[in-house]
């Protein structure tokens, strides 16, 4: 796969995704979307049982936040919509 070269330009990417318990594909993941251009990958963990941490010191365009931060957006039943 070929990666776009944006040197010299103000062109910036990101992406960002929800991960829980990700730790045998999320790396391959990141490589492709590096790949494919993008600067920025944020990750919102969902408190799985996997560590990530290791991402952010291997992979210099990812960025891990905390899903707590953001609140509880789980179905639950009875429930019509998520609780943010």
């Amino acid at each position: 796969m070929h990666r776009y070269d944006y040197t010299g330009t103000d062109k910036r990417f990101g992406i960002c995704c929800i991960i829980k318990n990700e730790q045998e594909y999320i790396q391959d993941w990141i490589e492709y979307h590096i790949k494919l251009g993008f600067s920025e990958i944020h990750l919102f963990e969902d408190n799985g049982s996997d560590s990530h941490a290791h991402l952010t010191e291997k992979y210099g365009e990812v960025h891990l936040h905390p899903l707590s931060v953001i609140g509880d957006y789980s179905f639950k039943p009875g429930n019509k919509q998520a609780n943010l």
